[in-house]
């Protein structure tokens, strides 16, 4: 190449690989000229590799290397942009490329290669073996579609691969990949060297940069030699199944019978990464139990005392492996492996130690991924003994004469109950063996850690004062964060030594400043406090050791600046999410966040964690404190209600309309005339689609909304609310039976507000009704009496689950609220016309029918909460009283027979009972008989009154739209 001819040759290849890039997937119109090309550069490569340049010209070489990469780059290109016309220059440039990056030169030769050309060759490679359009099934498919009639070229490429990775040659491909591109390199087994020689000593040398380096060789976004040959070898063992896999096995296995020299250390030590990361790949082909108890194990418990590097090297590979592969070690030896891999995080090596806590920590995951796979399996379990004994009951309910107590549809429906049975039990047996099995493991893999739990948690705080580095620092935290979930109360033995600590990682991370890497450090350190406070509770927050750094923590994710804040502020609201639930009073530290928090909602990000936080404040917080926090912050928060709200309506408004949404009718405002800088006019912008952080954010506000509609509002406080509930009450009413699925899920969650609304304040339910315009408040009443009227299958069944007693709290709070309103109706009211009525008092009906059931399952609530443990200090206190909240709503607590009975006379009043009844027994005629009963007396109803129009119901709510 000349001076300017070789350069101006790559400007021109870097322009032609963009070309290839801005090309369509065809090439009818310069496939020709495409083609020349990619053989120009076929040629060109053979030609550059037998060139004779000498060393000393840097300036050639260095042209000639980056025309390399130009031409790997353009052909790399043309294989992704059309692997369907590249097919015919496949087979030629699988063997150039092969022989380039694997079989030609040998190790040394590959190192001298440039890191970006090796990244190249393999990354080739790679991207054709897996490529789908060269595999049999889809080359019959290309056919058929494009109606292709040469199909020679795919199936010659297909061929070639496939004899690429033939049993015969695929063994010497994998030695090559293995010893050319997993191995280390010389340089770093000089610096692993050089690393141990001066472990104890003030050097320059990075451990903790070398156990980095060699992490961020296996991420899937890491670009440099070693990851792209580890990904070529996973392509291999994907496009070469099982013949693959047993190569790699057999060159291991071959490894293993040589003498332990230095360089067979080091490529058995690659050799144990190949297996680890193609194990998903071939765990079917080996026995790692038994290579554990013949090799690892060994090696491990004569690695304390070894000083070669290459043997220390291997050791810990061999940890690596362990944390990798051993996970589902049989319980014997998974109780021996766990206390040596303990062992090694205590060693000085911190290569070796960092390797081993990355071990333990896959190690003690398993055990929380077994006792969550032993919850759901103690679930099922469940599940299924009450099916049976919900048979059972059905079965003996119908051998009785006389006895016609409701069922549901399940026990009206003819089915073949004794094989139901039988099938059942089977499982339920099956089932019960699984958890036996899975109850075994999880109690041994527990004992294990419970009693290794005071070493972990040493070692780690002696890593911690070694260790120099942010990421090292979160790893560690990462593995005591871990612990604590897995430990959950039995952490309280080493409870003294974590919190004697946590002053001293604090420190680390002040040290380290405010942004960057030490954000990382201060959300590890989070995560740990978070899971501290969740499992131990009380114990945790009231621990001097913890305070200090528990609201310093909190200080710095809510009141830092707002680069700080875009990282911290979702850990530290979980944080105080937990400390809150953790917490009996609302301590002064917590009510100095409140400002924050109301500032984080201002930045608009966040919100469903903020109104979660803020119910924990609502419901902690002393009365005096509520009335304080709501004089001073209660029109800000009512702003952040309403733009959640907004964004939701935007979106059922377009749904109904197809249109841009429309500004209330002319001259109409809503009864009281406080602005918000947050409202906007509906219609100034376009909807947006309801995403899921928008519906995030409006069940959180639904809820906030509830719970500060149960607090003792003054008139002014309602007016300020009086723009959230009127967007409450045009969601519901805007939300179609047709439209998306999310908009009923806020729909229901508005609709417990709306009915404390509806009872607490009629007269201002009835105002905002009015500000809708007639036709929203008809669609109001018929979404409300729709939403209610739907029935879970669970009910319509017959069982007794969780999804039934939701039905039944979702009527009887719509009933609460509907009769109510309907009481409170001053003479002639155009939206309560006959039919409307009739199925506004099915609902009321239905309601009451079930409200025995209802004030049981009320008083079974109560009697929880009255009986909790209060010495379990990690029980959610927020929830509690978030729970108890609810059963002293008014909608819940009102006296249904008597609010029921009144409105069922003031719709006869309205409209007569003629035509009422009438209308009512459209929906069913054993509603009739229902309405007669009540009117006469409500406490006469009972459930087998009107157990047929139940029944009917389940099957007519389509009709009360």
């Amino acid at each position: 190449m000349g001076e300017t001819r070789g350069p101006l040759a790559n400007r021109c290849l870097g322009v032609l690989r963009e070309l290839l890039h801005m090309l369509a997937d065809s090439w009818t119109q310069l496939g020709s000229a495409i083609r020349e090309f990619l053989e120009g550069i076929y040629q060109a490569t053979t030609a550059i590799s037998t060139m004779a340049i000498s060393s000393e010209d840097k300036q050639r070489i260095s042209t000639a290397n980056k025309a390399r990469v130009r031409m790997l780059q353009c052909v790399i290109m043309a294989l992704d942009r059309n692997p369907v016309e590249f097919a015919a220059f496949l087979p030629p440039f699988l063997s150039l490329y092969s022989t380039n990056a694997l079989t030609a030169p040998d190790a040394a030769g590959v190192y001298a290669l440039p890191a970006k050309r090796r990244v190249l060759l393999t990354t080739f490679l790679a991207r054709a073996l897996v490529c789908p359009h060269y595999e049999p099934d889809m080359i019959k498919f290309i056919k058929m579609k494009d109606k292709m009639t040469d199909s020679k070229p795919l199936e010659e490429a297909s061929t070639a691969l496939t004899q690429w990775l033939c049993p015969e040659h695929c063994g010497h491909l994998i030695a090559a990949v293995i010893n050319k591109y997993i191995a280390l390199t010389p340089e770093e087994l000089q610096e692993w060297q050089a690393s141990l020689h001066h472990v104890d000593s003030c050097t320059l040398t990075d451990p903790e940069g070398f156990i980095r380096s060699l992490d961020a060789d296996t991420g899937p976004d890491a670009d440099n030699p070693r990851a792209c040959g580890v990904a070529l070898l996973l392509c291999m063992l994907r496009k070469g199944a099982g013949h693959v896999a047993e190569a790699m096995l057999s060159y291991v296995q071959h490894l293993q019978g040589q003498p332990a020299s230095p360089s067979n250390l080091l490529l058995r030590e690659a050799a144990y990464r190949a297996v680890g990361e193609g194990f998903a790949h071939v765990h079917q082909h080996i026995d790692f139990t038994a290579w554990y108890a013949s090799e690892l194990q060994g090696l491990l418990e004569k690695g304390y005392t070894e000083q070669q590097p290459e043997q220390q090297l291997l050791c810990a590979r061999a940890l690596w492996l362990i944390g990798v592969c051993g996970t589902d070690l049989p319980t014997q030896h998974w109780g021996a492996a766990y206390p040596l891999l303990v062992h090694y995080m205590a060693i000085p090596d911190l290569v070796l130690s960092l390797t081993a806590l990355g071990a333990v920590l896959a190690m003690t995951a398993v055990v929380l991924e077994e006792a969550s796979a032993l919850e759901q399996a103690e679930e099922a379990v469940l599940h299924m003994q009450r099916q049976i004994q919900r048979v059972r009951q059905l079965q003996q309910q119908a051998g009785r004469e006389g006895v016609r107590e409701g069922g549901g549809l399940l026990r009206e429906m003819p089915w073949p109950q004794e094989r139901f049975l039988q099938e059942q039990e089977q499982d339920l047996q099956a089932h019960q063996q699984q958890q036996y099995g899975l109850l075994q493991d999880c109690q041994a893999h527990m004992g294990v850690v419970e009693a290794q739990a005071g070493a972990v948690f040493r070692s780690c705080f002696q890593l911690l004062a070694q260790v120099s580095e942010v990421d090292s620092m979160v790893r560690v935290l990462h593995l005591v964060t871990v612990m604590l979930e897995a430990l959950g109360p039995k952490a309280q033995p080493h409870f003294a030594a974590i919190t004697a600590a946590l002053p001293q990682i604090w420190n680390a991370a002040t040290r380290e400043g405010s942004l960057g890497p030490a954000s990382r450090l201060h959300s590890a350190l989070m995560a740990v406090l978070t899971h501290m406070v969740g499992r131990l509770g009380s114990l945790a927050i009231q621990d001097p050791h913890i305070q200090s750094v528990l609201y310093a923590l909190l200080q710095k994710g809510l009141e830092g600046s707002p680069a700080e804040q875009e990282v911290l502020v979702e850990d530290a609201l979980k944080l105080l999410n937990a400390t809150l639930s953790a917490s009996s009073t609302l301590a002064e530290p917590l009510q100095s966040f409140l400002p924050n928090l109301m500032a984080i909602l201002q930045r608009g990000r966040d919100n469903a964690a903020v109104f979660q936080v803020l119910e924990g404040y609502l419901v902690t917080a002393a009365s005096h404190l509520v009335a304080a926090m709501l004089d001073t912050h209660l029109p800000q928060l009512a702003a952040s209600l309403l733009g959640c709200f907004n964004a939701v309506l935007q979106v059922a408004q377009k749904a109904q309309t197809g249109q841009e949404a429309s500004p209330p009718p002319s001259g109409h405002q809503p009864p009281h005339p406080r602005h918000h800088r947050g409202h906007k006019a509906l219609g100034k912008r376009e909807a947006a689609a309801l995403d899921m952080d928008t519906l995030s954010d409006a069940g959180g506000a639904a809820s906030l909304l509830t719970v500060l509609l149960e607090q003792q509002l003054s008139d002014s406080q309602w007016a300020q609310l009086g723009h959230v509930i009127g967007a409450a009450m045009q969601i519901v009413a805007a939300t179609q039976p047709q439209g998306p699925m999310h908009l009923h899920s806020v729909a229901d969650n508005l609709l417990e507000a709306l009915a404390v609304v509806a009872c607490t304040s009629p007269a201002l339910f009835q105002q905002l009704q009015a500000w809708l315009g007639s036709q929203a408040e008809g669609q109001l009443l018929d979404r409300w009496v729709a939403i209610a009227s739907t029935r879970h299958l669970e009910e319509i069944l017959g069982l007794g689950t969780l999804g039934a007693l939701q039905g039944r709290v979702k009527r009887h709070m719509a009933a609460a609220g509907l009769s109510t309103l309907l009481v409170a109706v001053a003479g002639h009211n155009g939206q309560f016309v006959v039919p409307r009525l009739a199925k506004i008092m099915a609902v009321c009906l239905r309601a009451l029918a079930e409200s025995k059931a209802f004030m049981a399952e009320e008083a079974e609530r109560r009697t929880l909460i009255a009986n909790r443990d209060v010495n379990d200090p990690s029980q959610d206190l927020v929830k509690l009283r978030r729970t108890g909240l609810s059963l002293q709503s008014t909608p819940r607590s009102l006296d249904l027979h008597v609010a029921v009975g009144t409105a069922a006379q003031k719709a006869v009043s309205l409209v007569g009972q003629e035509a009422l009844e009438e209308a009512i027994g459209w929906i069913d005629t054993s509603f009739i008989q229902a309405l007669r009963s009540v009117l006469r007396d409500a406490a006469l109803v009972s459930e087998g009154d009107i157990s047929e129009a139940l029944k009917a119901l389940s099957t007519k709510d389509d009709g009360q739209d």
